[in-house]
């Protein structure tokens, strides 16, 4: 009885000594994934920041393409009146937008 009480407690000891390696690398395991996690998500997050900047980009391109398609045809529609060229105004484009060439000729 003697002997199988010894074997019984190297058992629970090797045991015990087996569970804490294993506690051990999961908390390695756990913090390799935590830092996989982080290091994926500030890729995302800059991924995301570059796609809405280029987002922006083109919503503003597209509303500069929209003012300028509403000034075209206002001009179309004066020149169809019998408006003379040289007599409509110069149109106010978007910043950073000349007016076409001639328009501030009148």
């Amino acid at each position: 009885i003697r002997k199988q009480i010894e074997e019984l407690t190297t058992k629970i000891k090797d045991d015990e000594k087996a569970v804490q390696s294993l506690l051990k690398k999961k908390e390695s395991f756990r913090e390799v994934l935590e830092s996989k996690k982080k290091e994926a998500k500030e890729k995302l997050e800059a991924a995301l920041k570059i796609h809405n900047e280029k987002n922006d980009k083109l919503g503003k391109l597209y509303s500069e393409r929209s003012d300028l398609k509403e000034m075209a045809k206002s001009l179309e529609a004066k020149i169809a009146a019998g408006i003379p060229v040289g007599q409509v105004p110069a149109a106010s484009g978007p910043v950073g937008i000349p007016p076409p060439p001639g328009a501030a000729m009148s």
